[in-house]
């Protein structure tokens, strides 16, 4: 099976360049597609700042809570690896796109009707149909975006882009629970889903009306695309994945955990709740802004080390974590804080493995136009199913510990994770995504390694 969506369309027989330098960048694709993956990971987020009580309230423990964030992202992961055989080839990235958003957002409207079940089981069941179904529609947005997004610009923007879409993926994920807590507050448990539902379906018929060139729509009949296996060997592009995949599982460890934490320890409404995860959108927003500065300055592996090391940081704050509750008294500014902290960790830890993937696996094409396209290409699919299985990572591992642990202790083991993850990226300490020399390094390494498994140094080479 592909591992990702299919290359552009044909001309004269042979596959037709993801972008060439010659084209002008057509910025209604990429609007179309960070607008799709932001409202996307919006409906995720939206629902952190009052389901967990709402469910908790009606008998559903605390490991179910979790389950039912988790189901999502993983229909976001099946849904992701299927959408090349069974849309992309057929409809082309902007058709696929379009019925994605359209169908997420009858998805997200019919969630609307649970609020109507009051006992435990029948609540349950219907939240985790409802979310599987939004996930798999979510899966085919999230890859079809991505491969509008790289069609629609030059080669010189392919990392750029990339790094746009998620960067917007995460920013509706952290965007949905102001939203969400503030319309629970105005009008009661309909109010979200009505909203966010009106949004993609306003967004889905706008692609009805107003499309986008050939070029940048995608096709089918192209050839098959490079394999996850294949990329997974390519030396970088593991420890790039894995950091993108704990960047999301932390923030997505915070949709079940935070609202019973604080309204527990602060008495906190769901609109302040929801205002404390806007904070954590506007630290990770300008962690952003100052990533591309950094990354240049210091390179890309070192600012995801740094990310990483800030994650676990904020986490073991957040709590505090028991160790240091001696010293760090629970305060509502202390946690506040903390989350910023995290938060800035995880656009660190997320946004420079997209460049460090992309020219990894530019230099394993070696030259080979073809290759290159289909590789890149191929990183839309992989992308996606890292930050899905974030997204299933995060919400289980916060509904299990917070069923057996206090909050403060479910961060504190939650740290290790992100810690564990630095020596994986210390042998890409010196490597640069710009550069002709950078490639020649990596190209270098990957004559020298070798393939089908995890080196010596616990890379996958």
């Amino acid at each position: 099976m592909p591992a990702s969506s299919p290359p552009a369309q044909r001309s004269n027989g042979k596959p037709a360049p993801i972008s060439r330098e010659s084209e002008k960048t057509e910025w209604r694709g990429v609007v179309y597609a960070c607008a799709a993956t932001a409202l996307s990971d919006l409906t995720f987020g939206m629902i952190a700042p009052f389901f967990p009580n709402a469910a908790l309230a009606r008998g559903v423990s605390q490991s179910v809570v979790g389950a039912i964030f988790a189901v999502q992202a993983l229909g976001v992961c099946v849904g992701s690896i299927l959408a090349p055989t069974y849309a992309l080839e057929r409809l082309g990235a902007f058709g696929a796109l379009r019925l994605a958003t359209l169908a997420q957002a009858l998805f997200t409207a019919a969630f609307c009707l649970v609020d109507r079940m009051s006992t435990a089981v029948p609540f349950a069941a219907a939240c985790l149909a409802v979310r599987l179904l939004q996930g798999l529609a979510c899966g085919l947005t999230e890859t079809a975006a991505a491969s509008l997004a790289m069609r629609s610009v030059p080669d010189r923007l392919l990392g750029d882009v990339f790094a746009w879409v998620a960067a917007a993926r995460a920013l509706g994920a952290v965007s949905g629970p102001p939203v969400g807590g503030a319309a629970f507050d105005w009008r009661g448990f309909a109010a979200p889903f009505t909203i966010a539902g009106g949004l993609l379906g306003a967004l889905g018929l706008l692609m009805l009306v107003a499309g986008v060139r050939a070029g940048s729509a995608g096709g089918a009949g192209g050839p098959p695309s490079t394999g996850m296996a294949s990329l997974l060997r390519v030396p970088g592009v593991v420890p790039a994945l894995l950091s993108m995949h704990t960047a999301l599982a932390a923030l997505n460890f915070l949709m079940p955990t935070l609202q019973p934490f604080f309204h527990t320890a602060f008495a906190l409404s769901s609109t302040q709740i929801g205002l404390a995860f806007l904070g954590v959108a506007v630290a990770y927003g300008a962690a952003i802004g100052a990533s591309g500065p950094l990354s240049r300055a210091a390179g890309e592996a070192p600012q995801m080390v740094l990310g990483l090391a800030l994650i676990a940081l904020g986490y073991l704050l957040l709590g505090p974590s028991p160790i240091l509750a001696r010293w760090l008294p629970q305060t509502l500014a202390g946690s506040l804080g903390a989350l910023a902290v995290g938060a800035a960790g995880m656009a660190m830890a997320m946004v420079p493995s997209t460049p460090l993937m992309i020219a990894a696996v530019s230099a394993w094409a070696a030259g080979d136009a073809d290759r290159k396209q289909r590789a890149i290409d191929g990183l839309a699919a992989l992308a996606t199913v890292a930050g899905s299985l974030g997204g299933v990572t995060g919400p289980a591992l916060g509904g299990v510990l917070m069923q057996y642990l206090s909050f403060p202790g479910a961060t504190s083991c939650f740290a290790a994770l992100p810690v564990a993850l630095v020596p994986l990226l210390l042998p890409y300490i010196h490597l640069r995504a710009a550069g002709a020399a950078q490639e020649e390094v990596i190209a270098s390494r990957r004559r020298s390694s070798t393939t089908g498994g995890l080196g010596g140094s616990g890379v996958l080479l």
